[in-house]
């Protein structure tokens, strides 16, 4: 975890090398680890249950994403405690009240839906590498599940027809914009891409791969413009694959 309650109060802090702090959770105290190689952080000692339960197994890629926040600051709109139910931390909190959550570790079903829950308007975002696990595929929900290979360029909507977003666009709009509404962003995001797209494929492509009122079909049309025509894009402007 990024943030703790330093030793003798409840202020939440960072980690920074001599400070001693304790888990907001399970109050036990922790372990502060600023190696050169890793992002300072807290860490439970070792064979601590709470450890085991979705806090120390967050990885660099993790913290990354966390603080690509705009002036991130402990317990308002980084590692924020929201206490219903359940006290739960949220990875992020926008500025428009969007919790987004990062996963890479795997995740028990009934820990999803209790933060889906909990967070009420809030989005997910997946490493590509625990995509596959049940979570993600055998519970349906209303809550944007987008997913993030680290070696592209965009997020991808997860289980659409090719809906994607520039990493940088999603920070600057998502994370530290204005977007109150995630589902109807990518709505919107939808039909931007479909015009678009329908608009270059018909301009790029011979008259025998389109349809006889001129369009391509959803799954035509997004599986080529994904592979394909994001090379007629502009790569320089964050906004012109949205």
């Amino acid at each position: 975890m990024l943030t703790a309650f330093k030793e003798g109060t409840r202020n939440l802090i960072f980690a920074s090398r001599g400070v001693s702090a304790y888990c907001p959770e399970c109050k036990e105290p922790l372990i502060t680890k600023c190696g050169k190689l890793t992002t300072p952080h807290f860490a439970h000692k070792p064979h601590t249950e709470c450890g085991k339960l979705y806090h120390d197994g967050m990885s660099e890629w993790h913290y990354n994403w966390q603080l690509k926040i705009e002036n991130p600051t402990a317990g308002v709109n980084i590692e924020v405690p929201i206490q219903q139910e359940y006290l739960k931390r949220a990875d992020v909190i926008t500025k428009e009240g969007i919790v987004i959550e990062f996963q890479k570790s795997p995740l028990p079903i009934d820990e999803r839906r209790l933060r889906e829950y909990q967070y009420k308007n809030m989005m997910w975002v997946v490493h590509k590498d625990i995509k596959k696990s049940k979570t993600w595929s055998y519970h349906k929900s209303s809550t944007p599940i987008l997913i993030d290979d680290p070696e592209c360029d965009y997020l991808y909507l997860y289980n659409s027809l090719g809906v994607r977003i520039n990493k940088r666009a999603f920070v600057f709009m998502i994370m530290n914009g204005d977007v109150a509404y995630p589902m109807e962003f990518f709505k919107y995001v939808y039909r931007k891409q479909k015009i678009r797209g329908n608009r270059r494929i018909n301009n790029a492509l011979p008259d025998h791969f389109l349809s006889e009122d001129g369009f391509l079909s959803n799954f035509i049309l997004f599986d080529y413009f994904n592979k394909e025509v994001e090379k007629l894009l502009n790569k320089n402007d964050i906004f012109a694959n949205f």
